[in-house]
């Protein structure tokens, strides 16, 4: 089996960089690469030189950071979106499976402290359109046009 040469691409090379799946809004926007097969659920942020946003890995307990060449912020999520816990990993390293988790966020070391998510914290997502705020439609306009991932306290009174 032939191996795969490392790229200098910014993000996951199996994803169009172009029109991320999601945004999460808040000082700025972050794109979020959602993975839809096995293939892409495997391959993560392998090959890639870093990532520009954050990776949601699907149907996925565990990670580990071989062969990456950056460290990464990673946000174990149950079945619910709820964050169960924020682990950092740098190269080289394999992650204890949490077995309550069915999805992963990859992301850049603080991504996730710069938006405020936490453990207890639900990462919602909401399909792909335009911003409602001002300073999101500017953001956006001419570039990438997604938004809707961010973070909703559990207390709150609004139901997915």
């Amino acid at each position: 089996m032939q191996a795969q040469k490392m790229v200098n691409r910014p993000g996951p090379i199996w994803a169009d960089l172009e029109k991320p799946d999601y945004m999460v809004e808040s000082e700025r926007f972050v794109p979020v690469y959602v993975t839809k097969n096995r293939r892409e659920r495997n391959q993560g942020l392998l090959y890639c030189a870093s990532t520009p946003g954050i990776v949601w890995i699907t149907k996925c307990n565990g990670i580990h950071t071989i062969a990456m060449r950056f460290t990464i912020d990673v946000a174990y999520l149950d079945r619910h979106h709820r964050i169960l816990e924020i682990v950092t990993y740098p190269p080289g390293r394999i992650g204890r499976p949490r077995f309550r988790a069915s999805s992963v966020l990859e992301a850049p070391p603080g991504t996730f402290g710069e938006l405020g998510l936490k453990p207890g914290a639900i990462f919602a997502a909401k399909p792909a359109g335009e911003p409602e705020s001002e300073k999101g439609k500017a953001a956006l306009s001419g570039a990438v046009k997604a938004t809707g991932v961010g973070s909703v306290e559990p207390d709150s009174e609004g139901k997915r």
